[in-house]
């Protein structure tokens, strides 16, 4: 965050946090929605404040945390599970209402991870990072629902696992790549890789647009404890002009 923050010319808020984040959506009362270890907290920016949003039924934070979450373009916060000890296809990906109940969407699931939706919003690009797949699920844009899911492409041995993720306007995906240092653009109906980027990090976690254009792609990189060799800017945030726009995010929609 330093370093996106230090070549825009602005300042860093830090704010600690009684559990791991696995992610951050804005909601349009103006706080935000972080879905953490144990469930899924409103955050108040001007108090610091954490209340309870919402829990899924059967969560047990002694065997499953929050991971990587998105809010779909009809303002609905959807946000997935990874299992502690790693134990595969015990997860789940859930789908939050406006007053936090939630409902399940996909069981199954080893690593929930990224997830971004078309710019007509009826295609849902979804992330089970250790399948090595990346899903296109058919998508209900007033139900929000799902339909049955095809293969948009896949990651070959030596190209990671599909971490992150995120559309630009001309509906290609960004992929981050844990394990592989690179981050790619793809058309996920022809399921074509357009570019790559390399990066000095091994683990490339995720990305997204920002700046007052859109024009900008922050990329997030994770530090590898298993590093063979050192990696002094793993951890970092960096930022690339690619030369296409996203979309705004949607807000939560928490109002009635």
């Amino acid at each position: 965050v330093r370093g996106a923050s230090a070549a825009d010319g602005g300042a860093v808020e830090v704010f600690d946090l009684p559990e791991m984040p696995g992610c951050v959506v804005a909601a349009d009362d103006g706080q935000l929605l972080i879905a953490m270890h144990r469930g899924v907290q409103r955050f108040d920016l001007t108090t610091h404040a954490l209340r309870p949003f919402g829990v899924p039924a059967g969560h047990d934070p002694a065997v499953f945390r929050f991971n990587d979450g998105k809010v779909d373009p009809a303002g609905r916060f959807w946000a997935g599970t990874l299992a502690l000890d790693s134990r595969p296809r015990q997860s789940r990906l859930f789908r939050f209402d406006a007053k936090g109940h939630a409902t399940v969407m996909r069981e199954g699931v080893s690593i929930s991870n990224g997830l971004a939706w078309a710019p007509d919003g009826r295609t849902l690009y979804y992330v089970d990072s250790p399948t090595r797949q990346v899903q296109a699920f058919p998508f209900d844009l007033e139900r929000g629902t799902l339909g049955e899911p095809r293969v948009a492409f896949a990651l070959a041995d030596g190209e990671g696992w599909p971490d992150g993720c995120c559309m630009d306007a001309e509906g290609c995906l960004w992929l981050g790549h844990w394990g592989a240092g690179r981050l790619t653009r793809w058309d996920p109906v022809k399921g074509r890789c357009l570019a790559t980027y390399r990066f000095p990090a091994a683990n490339v976690t995720s990305c997204a647009f920002g700046g007052p254009k859109l024009d900008r792609l922050f990329v997030t990189t994770a530090v590898d404890s298993d590093a063979k060799t050192p990696e002094p800017e793993a951890g970092f945030v960096f930022v690339l002009e690619p030369g296409v726009t996203g979309h705004p995010p949607t807000e939560c929609r928490l109002k009635s």
